[in-house]
């Protein structure tokens, strides 16, 4: 099996052990897919505040991964008690909008056997059935707005912690893996020109995992407006993710999609 399947298995097996486990009853779920059958959900737009989506034709069959606390493992397919809606995106409350969350190898979601999703296997946050509508390679979720009424929250500039909290890059085998921060880390990003909002995850490119490095964090300077210059290079916000890389003794580096790398 990959290195992909022991990483999923151990970043969600051990907050699940750390609770008792009761064997619940077993009640009909409803499972919204947001693509019919045959279909697979895109994104129109790299921009990461844009959440415009369509369905398009696929020949990949629909294979979430789902975990089951009770059988500590992965299910070859959904449980029998699922029942799945196809087509239907989930209505979000007031205050939350629908957000799409790409499947990436590095961090992919999970989909729990009560029907409840994991976006981030870094971060032990849950959210419920009728929250989400799942593809293979991408999710909608409702998330809760950024605080509207807090002018100081909505002017600090988003940064995204590719890996997430406790969380570092392993170069080697191209995925996070668990780590423990060291009392006085480094900055993230030393030549920021405000205190950052830091949230965990890869930046969304209109070619899948299409990723690459650009530099060095110390070399980068953050904007106010959530974007980041380096090496000459202005990327706009939502379109890269800053991580300490474990071989290179935690030291800082950027993540951007391919598309705004150099042409050298």
């Amino acid at each position: 099996m990959s290195i992909y399947y022991y990483l999923i298995l151990w970043t969600v097996v051990i907050p699940v052990l750390c609770e008792p486990v009761n064997e619940p009853t077993k009640t009909r779920l409803t499972i919204l897919k947001c693509c019919r059958h045959n279909e697979e959900l895109v994104k129109e737009s790299d921009n990461e505040v844009d959440a415009r989506t369509r369905c398009k034709a696929t020949k990949s069959e629909w294979k979430p991964i789902i975990y089951s606390p009770s059988k500590a493992d992965m299910l070859e397919k959904p449980p029998a008690e699922w029942d799945i809606v196809e087509g239907r995106k989930p209505v979000c409350e007031q205050n939350f909008a629908l957000t799409y969350v790409p499947y990436r190898i590095t961090n992919p979601f999970v989909l729990m056997d009560d029907g409840r999703v994991i976006i981030d296997v870094h971060v032990n946050e849950r959210f419920e059935p009728d929250t989400y509508c799942a593809d293979s390679n991408a999710l909608l979720v409702c998330m809760k707005n950024r605080m509207p009424g807090n002018a100081a929250v909505i002017m600090r500039p988003r940064v995204k912690k590719c890996c997430g909290e406790n969380a570092t890059f392993y170069e080697e085998e191209q995925t996070c893996v668990l780590s423990e921060e060291s009392a006085n880390p480094t900055p993230l990003l030393p030549n920021a020109s405000a205190a950052a909002e830091i949230v965990p995850g890869f930046p969304t490119c209109l070619h899948f995992d299409n990723l690459t490095f650009l530099g060095d964090a110390k070399d980068a300077v953050l904007l106010q407006d959530g974007g980041l210059v380096i090496d000459g290079v202005t990327l706009p916000t939502g379109q890269f993710c800053v991580e300490r890389v474990k071989e290179l003794n935690h030291v800082a580096r950027v993540f951007a999609c391919s598309e705004h790398a150099p042409q050298r």
